[in-house]
């Protein structure tokens, strides 16, 4: 093999096996393989107004938006929060739901019980004015702990399925608690860490 071509394949391998919570995008532009999507739904599901759907706080132009969660004791007055994501190009394969924090982010809200959420799909089809009582999980797709320095993927699933995730406090975590935090991908095309609920893929 030419010493061109073994540069150009060395080049392709560390692109490939890059960690997809280094990478970052320049919003803006066109969806970019194996990087990440920020999310496009950031809606809470109140159950004390059940009827009510309210502000979708996703921020298209810095992948940025406010998430908040939480219940009161034995699971009442519970908020919820759907993250959706745009779909990736046409081919995309090994898409990821994954949520990471800097060491030092402090988040604007958490009190009481540990943040510790599971992860649900959402019953088909979605509402297109989602509410709490319009809007029922399908199944758990994972469990998550929210925390500073917490780097990790909650799980995969195909990229041609909708991608759209209810977030709630566990089942067996019966105190009050609460947790919010400002989702952030990049900033005006600036460089910056991820931050928040991410969903990465290839194609």
């Amino acid at each position: 093999m030419l010493p061109r071509q073994i540069l150009l394949l060395s080049a392709f391998t560390a692109l490939t096996v890059a960690s997809p919570v280094e990478q970052t995008r320049q919003l803006g532009h066109a969806n970019v393989c194996g990087v990440v999507n920020p999310a496009t739904t950031l809606i809470q599901l109140q159950q004390n107004s059940p009827n009510t759907t309210f502000p979708n706080t996703a921020n298209s132009t810095n992948g940025g938006g406010s998430v908040g969660i939480s219940q009161g004791g034995q699971g009442v007055s519970q908020v919820q929060e759907l993250i959706g994501f745009s779909p990736p190009p046409a081919g995309s394969y090994g898409c990821t739901l994954g949520v990471t924090f800097p060491s030092d982010y402090t988040f604007p809200t958490l009190s009481g019980s540990p943040p510790t959420l599971n992860v649900y799909t959402l019953a088909q089809p979605l509402p297109p004015n989602p509410t709490f009582s319009n809007s029922k999980p399908g199944y758990l797709f994972g469990t998550v702990t929210i925390m500073a320095g917490q780097s990790t993927i909650i799980n995969s699933i195909s990229c041609t399925t909708p991608l759209v995730y209810m977030f709630s406090y566990a089942d067996f975590i019966t105190g009050s608690g609460a947790v919010g935090w400002n989702q952030h991908i990049n900033n005006n095309g600036n460089t910056q860490k991820l931050r928040g609920v991410y969903l990465s893929y290839n194609c």
